[in-house]
C-alpha cells in the first residue's frame, strides 16, 4: 500500500508538472490574447489547465511528504519482532514480551518461572 502511495504521488507530480507547463508554453506563445478577464473560451481552457496542473502538483508533494513522514514514523516507533524475545505464559498461553514479569491477562508471575 505505501508503494502505491509513492508511485501515485509521482504520478500526480508529473501529471500537474506537465498540466502546468504547458498551460504556460501555450500562453507564452499566444500574445494575441490579453490573458485577462473577461476571458474568451480559448483563455478559460488553458487557464483552466494550468490551475488543475498546479492542483495535481500541491496534492503530488503533499502525498510524498505524508509518505517520507509515515515511513520515517514506522522506522523509528516500530519495534522490530527481532529485537523482542517472546514467550508464552505456562498458564494461559498468551504469547509476552521476554521482558514481562507478570502475564497481564491471568497474572501468573512469569519472571520466576524463566529463570
Amino acid at each position: 500500500m505505501k508503494k502505491l502511495t509513492l508511485i501515485l504521488g509521482w504520478i500526480a507530480c508529473f501529471v500537474g508538472y506537465a498540466m502546468f507547463l504547458t498551460a504556460r508554453l501555450e500562453i507564452a506563445s499566444h500574445q494575441r490574447y490579453t490573458w485577462s478577464a473577461p476571458y474568451t473560451s480559448y483563455e478559460a481552457k488553458i487557464l483552466t489547465l494550468q490551475w488543475i496542473g498546479i492542483l495535481f502538483l500541491v496534492c503530488g508533494i503533499i502525498d510524498l511528504i505524508v509518505y517520507v513522514i509515515s515511513v520515517k514514523y514506522v522506522a523509528n516507533k516500530v519495534q522490530d519482532i527481532d529485537a523482542v524475545s517472546v514467550i508464552k505464559c505456562p498458564n494461559c498461553g498468551i504469547s509476552l514480551d521476554s521482558k514481562t514479569e507478570t502475564c497481564p491477562k491471568c497474572k501468573t508471575i512469569v519472571k520466576e518461572i524463566q529463570k
